[in-house]
């Protein structure tokens, strides 16, 4: 009661005058209650408000003639209380008894192994607790020790609940007892035995067939019936005389070519059928079969008074001619002979989800409804009820909506067992049960920012880069008889994902979400309230590598920020992770339109702090281990037909859209948000123009961020794959040492170190010095840039001045001071440098290797081509473009290496033209110079391979190391 303490309301107090008689003697219970409306005292007395005086206070006195436990429940505005006191007779305490038990059991009671097996309830009556040492518990009488109790206690007026599971374990990992058998859901016997095997204690003998998740067992008065569970407590629940099989339908749910009477029957002459045809409950009175001419959904009930009804059953019954003459389609494309096999194809492609719900879920409130799903290949439907709502789209106004599918027990499952994702794993084996599911319609990325594509891509794409993302595929969507178009069918990152494919139970972890983006900035998260302090925790840790380690998923937060780089899509993100260290908080995108576009050319958001900050802290913190592992992804998802890479982008985005190429069709013809035409030719676009290069593009924003090295891995001349025994392998590199493992370990030793087990590959060739450092260059440090073509060798630069690197200006350490201009304030951008040198053949020469020293950024040219782009923005250059970001600490004064290819070389004179860049026009200082190598091909013995051999190798530079390549070979048998 409100206002009033719970002490003073309900069932204050209850006990018997003794509790020891002798038989022919009585008992007095009494009670005292307060603002009880319902008062019943069990067995046999039944109503005892009328015992009960206006005080509250009640009293009876009884003459049980055997040991008798008596219980009194008490309900008010409170709730309900119960209580019990035990009267033994004659000093033989009652027998413990098997209360109830589930022999079909699927959602009444999981173990602590999370599964569902049949589960036995013993109860004890009597006053004192009950040592079960020894007792027999079997399902047969003529073996009534079949599993015996080990060391258990009933407590007083206490409940033990058995799992009859067949286990070979006893005891589960949450204390659960388990036993060696199962029960008989067509019936049996239960029995339970003294230690000294013949006394039988109690028994349920030759119990009648069972019903899934309903109990059988003694109800008040101790008469066996059919009941609802009430585990681990008194059988208080409704009773039946028995329960009802569900309906038998004529024919089976899904698609038909032609009409038919549909009969519905029950077993039971005495039932009741009742069904609906709108995805309402079930309302009109089955009296005859039921003429199906078209498509239609049909909802049907039976019932029986005092028996137990299972719930609605749905079918739905899909024609295709119907479907397409539809209203809701579009006639030009529906009645277009041109698309009429691929729209009746499409509609048989993929498989088809058909929700029965009352009322459309378009108010963003969980309702309940039915799930049908059909498959192509014709495999027997599978329905399941559930819990629907719309999701997403609060800002847009496009009239087809997404929904999210919730499976519980409430509505019957707890999950959906279906084998949803088979064939799409992409490394990650698929569970086949599910808690959520979405049906993501497709809003902006239907036509305003792509083409249906980006969030089933975005998805594949962290699957395939080896970081945990939902799975998904399309499907047809139906809702209550009538299409409703193709939706994007996919896992929800959740917790109950993340338990079934992580292990645990779900609420050890917890979620996070990012919606409430501006701009392109992430923000820092909005944790659920549970466990809260765990997100909390990963963000105070973030500008520690080593510390935040064991709570976030560092591979995948570097996944998700190298494809986010990649396209243009919002900054809305979720993360998911365990509440305490573990496998680590991951990463997705919530909001995935836009991704896949041509505007995504040219962008460059790799200054970007990512979710929650978390990225830009540990980019600033720079710990050597980080940014190697940053390199490492960076690497492995960009070169050698890694995730990133073009063909990779490609037979990605084909291989879904093959998946669609006829169902988009019916989709089309639906909602018109596209015509197949326009939607192919979207694609092309992407294909043709954003994969080629966006994968080089973001390599050098990469790099220009400094945040992967500027020199490469070793190259090897075979990257993985079948080779016969003995063979030979051969690296090579640029600049640096090479080191490499054969055993599997990294080269590198974690902290920066080269690794105990790592070899060094040949020996370094220093190359021929072309241009040396502290060289006599050729300057321009005037506001215009020069005129002509200055990076030619047949430029005229006499006019030029004359200086020796280092040049610069505001560190003190120039050997040449140039000018910046009369204005301090407002100092040129760009400076410009000439170096000649000569060659006698570039026909030995295998690769040449720059070593630069800039602040902020340069270009390089050779004999007039460019070779080289540091900390410089894509695009054309000018004497206004200012360098891509300012460069600051030991960065101004390091040397940074870069190998480049030949092939500008000549024979004779050649020219090395660098233009160098500031950041802005107050910048206090500037700072160049620069090396220039010519490498003949390095002739190092190779490495022979006699057994399957898996090669990691870095480039080591003595300050820097490179990204790790790694190839697996298999020596062909």
């Amino acid at each position: 009661m409100i206002g009033r303490p719970a002490a003073e309301v309900g069932l204050l107090s209850f006990a018997a005058s003794t509790d020891r008689i002798e038989a022919g003697q009585a008992a007095t219970l009494t009670w005292q209650t307060e603002d009880a409306t319902r008062i019943t005292l069990y067995p046999e007395i039944g109503r005892a408000i009328e015992l009960t005086d206006g005080d509250g206070a009640g009293s009876i006195t009884l003459t049980p003639h055997r040991s008798t436990e008596y219980v009194l429940v008490v309900e008010g505005a409170f709730g309900r209380e119960i209580d019990m006191a035990t009267v033994v007779v004659d000093e033989a305490a009652p027998s413990v008894r098997i209360s109830e038990f589930v022999a079909r059991n699927r959602l009444s009671l999981e173990d602590g192994n999370q599964d569902s097996p049949d589960w036995i309830e013993l109860h004890n009556p009597g006053p004192t607790g009950v040592d079960l040492t020894g007792y027999g518990l079997s399902d047969d009488p003529a073996d009534p020790m079949k599993w015996t109790f080990q060391q258990v206690t009933i407590p007083p007026h206490g409940d033990l609940i058995v799992f009859a599971s067949d286990s070979e374990e006893p005891v589960d990992p949450e204390g659960g007892i388990h036993t060696s058998w199962r029960l008989d859901g067509d019936g049996e016997s239960v029995v339970l035995t003294a230690p000294d095997g013949v006394t039988v204690v109690d028994a349920i003998l030759d119990y009648p067939a069972q019903c899934e998740d309903l109990a059988y067992g003694r109800d008040m008065e101790g008469n066996l019936v059919f009941l609802e569970p009430t585990s681990r407590a008194i059988n208080l629940a409704t009773s039946y005389e028995g329960w009802l099989s569900p309906l038998t339908f004529s024919h089976e749910r899904g698609f038909s070519d032609a009409p038919f009477e549909l009969s519905i029957e029950h077993e039971d002459p005495e039932a009741r059928i009742r069904y609906a045809l709108d995805g309402g409950e079930p309302w009109i009175e089955y009296r005859r079969p039921i003429a199906v001419t078209g498509t239609q959904l049909i909802r049907a009930s039976v019932a029986r008074d005092g028996y137990k009804s299972p719930r609605a059953q749905t079918h739905t019954f899909l024609f295709i001619d119907d479907v397409i003459s539809s209203d809701a389609m579009n006639p030009d494309i529906a009645q277009d002979s041109g698309y009429a096999t691929q729209l009746r194809d499409g509609l048989l492609d993929l498989p088809t989800i058909a929700i029965a719900v009352p009322t459309l879920p378009d108010d963003y409130r969980e309702h309940e409804a039915s799930v049908e799903l059909f498959w192509p290949d014709g495999a027997e439907p599978i329905q399941a009820d559930c819990g629907v709502l719309r999701y997403g789209g609060a800002w847009t106004t496009f009239a087809k909506k997404s929904y999210r599918l919730k499976f519980r027990s409430d509505y019957g499952v707890p999950k959906l067992r279906a084998p949803l994702f088979n064939g799409s794993d992409r490394g990650f084996p698929v569970v086949e049960a599910f808690d959520e599911l979405e049906l993501a319609g497709g809003s902006h990325d239907m036509n305003q920012r792509g083409f249906y594509m980006a969030g089933c891509f975005v998805e594949d794409a962290m699957l395939d880069m080896g970081s945990l993302n939902p799975h998904g595929r399309f499907v047809h969507l139906y809702i209550n008889g009538t299409y409703w178009g193709q939706y994007h069918l996919r896992e929800r990152m959740v917790e109950h994902f993340l338990a079934d494919y992580l292990g645990g139970a779900p609420e050890e972890y917890l979620n996070v979400r990012g919606n409430d983006n501006v701009g392109g900035s992430f923000i820092p998260g909005t944790p659920d309230p549970v466990h809260r302090y765990s997100w909390e925790r990963v963000r105070m840790l973030a500008g520690s590598y080593q510390q935040v380690r064991p709570y976030l998923d560092v591979d995948s937060l570097i996944d998700f920020m190298l494809l986010w780089f990649y396209g243009n899509c919002e900054s809305e993100y979720r993360a998911s992770g365990p509440a305490e260290a573990g496998s680590g908080f991951k990463f997705w995108m919530a909001d995935a339109d836009g991704f896949l576009r041509s505007s995504a050319l040219n962008l460059d958001r790799t200054s970007n702090t990512g979710p929650g900050g978390l990225f830009g802290a540990l980019v600033a913190e720079g710990d050597p281990d980080f940014m190697v592992l940053l390199a490492d992804r960076i690497y492995q998802h960009m070169a050698h037909n890694g995730a990133l890479t073009p063909e990779r982008n490609t037979a990605r985005l084909l291989d879904r859209m093959g998946e669609i190429q006829n169902s988009l069709v019916a989709e089309c013809a639906r909602w018109g948000y596209r015509t197949p035409t326009n939607w192919n030719a979207a694609a092309l676009e992407i294909i043709d123009n954003l994969f080629p290069a966006r994968t080089d593009q973001l390599l050098t924003y990469l790099r220009n961020r400094q945040l992967y090295p500027p020199f490469d891995p070793p190259q090897y001349s075979r990257q993985g794959g079948n080779v016969e025994d003995g063979f030979e392998l051969t690296l090579s590199t640029g600049s640096g040492t090479i080191y490499y493992t054969l055993d599997g370990s990294d080269p590198r030793a974690p902290g920066g170190g080269i690794a105990p087990s790592a070899r060094v590959y040949g020996s370094s060739s220093a190359g021929e010095v072309l241009v040396a450092a502290e060289s006599v260059w050729r300057y321009w440090d005037h506001e215009a840039a020069p005129l002509g073509t200055w990076q030619e060798a047949g430029f005229d630069d006499r006019t030029w001045a004359t200086g020796t690197a280092q040049f610069g200006y505001g560190d003190g350490d120039e050997a040449t001071v140039i000018s910046y201009g009369p204005d301090a304030a407002n100092k040129y951008i760009a400076y410009y440098f000439r170096h000649p040198f000569e060659i006698g053949s570039p026909a030995g020469i295998d690769r040449i290797v720059v070593h630069l020293m800039r602040d902020d950024g340069a270009v390089v040219y050779l004999n007039g081509q460019e070779v080289l782009r540091n900390n410089m923005p894509a695009g054309n250059v000018t004497a206004e473009t200012v360098a891509a970001n300012v460069v600051s600490g030991i960065d101004e004064s390091e040397w940074f290496t870069f190998e480049v290819t030949p092939e500008h070389l000549v024979a004779g004179a050649n020219i090395l033209a660098v233009e160098v860049h500031q950041a802005g026009d107050t910048s206090s200082d500037l700072s160049f110079d620069l090396i220039l190598e010519a490498h003949p091909a390095q002739d190092h013995d190779p490495l022979v391979l006699h057994g399957d051999t898996v090669v990691k190798s870095r480039v080591f530079n003595g300050r820097q190391w490179s990204a790790l390549n790694e190839a697996h070979f298999a020596i062909a048998k």
